[in-house]
């Protein structure tokens, strides 16, 4: 991991009311300690795996809140990288299925600079959410896959 992409993801984590109110009401990082306990739950629930919490585990942020669009409570789980590729895109859609079965809505999303053409077409057939810091915090832009997330 470059040392770009760590200062991004710790911006985003420390920011992420602000960085996600566009689309998440009242949206809160999830700390990581919570999270491994709502995961360490579903293992001994057997609804997840122990591979499938180290996976989930791996994800940059998590944010919990109100979706904007209809007032549900949401979980977004995004991947951040200051050049968003494929890998990315692949890792939130997996790892947000992945949390979708503790039951609570999941909603994919990716958040960087810029993203890669072939990761931009990508996020869109997943559902993938794109948010990008192109001006480098002076404007985010929103791109919402083709089919809205549930």
């Amino acid at each position: 991991m470059k040392f770009k992409d760590l200062i991004l993801e710790r911006r985003y984590r420390e920011r992420a009311p602000l960085h996600f109110a566009c689309l998440i009401r009242r949206g809160r990082a999830v700390e990581s300690a919570h999270l491994v306990e709502l995961l360490e739950d579903a293992v001994d629930r057997g609804v997840l795996s122990q591979d499938d919490m180290d996976e989930v585990g791996f994800a940059d942020l998590n944010i919990r809140g109100q979706w904007r669009a209809d007032s549900r409570q949401v979980l977004a789980l995004v991947e951040i990288s200051s050049v968003v590729d494929d890998y990315a895109v692949r890792c939130a859609a997996d790892r947000a299925a992945l949390l979708a079965k503790l039951g609570t809505p999941v909603v994919p999303m990716v958040a960087g600079v810029s993203v890669t053409d072939q990761a931009a077409e990508m996020a869109r057939r997943r559902n993938v959410w794109q948010v990008l810091d192109e001006n480098k915090g002076d404007h985010l832009t929103v791109v919402a896959p083709l089919v809205e997330s549930e």
